[in-house]
């Protein structure tokens, strides 16, 4: 089975694909495990940090700087850049995937999955002995390599029924979180 999937999702399914590629290793280690949005834990990093870091400041102008408040601020200040920092990097991979004009096929087939991108000279392909297992997202339907160095294959949830047939047709020996 293939799907020529020509269309862009929206902005919701690309954020949810960033948060899982960001989470692939403890997804990994726990099939289950919670897929939270690193966009909204980076903001509230970023605010708390800046709120904290605005007190302590206020703080050592009315008692005085004394080490300990400027160790405070230092690591505060360093908070405050690496969630912004952090926060860019996870739009700047929203905005890479989002950017992509391209149709991408996705191909399932007896072997393995396989990611083209229409116009590229490459492709990914997993063999199926190589997926630890697929779980359905409230975006998104994730295929997960076996290992980090893989690839995570995502498709919207509008072909969910069409890949879960699949799947429920040709058995491949893979764990479906649902």
């Amino acid at each position: 089975m293939w799907l020529k999937i020509n269309e862009h999702s929206g902005e919701e399914f690309y954020r949810e694909c960033v948060n899982v590629m960001m989470q692939y290793p403890q997804l990994l280690k726990d099939h289950g495990a919670k897929l939270s949005d690193l966009f909204t834990v980076q903001m509230t990093i970023f605010f708390a940090s800046a709120v904290i870091f605005i007190a302590v400041n206020v703080l050592g102008l009315m008692w005085g700087y004394k080490a300990s408040v400027i160790v405070a601020l230092v690591l505060l200040g360093f908070s405050v850049v690496r969630s912004l920092v952090s926060r860019k990097r996870l739009y700047d991979m929203l905005r890479s995937l989002m950017s992509e004009e391209r149709a991408q096929i996705l191909s399932l087939d007896k072997e393995a999955i396989t990611l083209k991108i229409e116009g590229a000279d490459h492709s990914a392909r997993v063999p199926w002995e190589n997926i630890a297992f697929a779980r359905v997202f409230d975006k998104s339907v994730c295929f997960f390599a076996d290992s980090s160095k893989h690839v995570v294959f995502t498709v919207d949830r509008e072909y969910e029924d069409q890949v879960l047939n699949w799947i429920d047709v040709e058995k491949p020996e893979l764990e479906l979180i649902e």
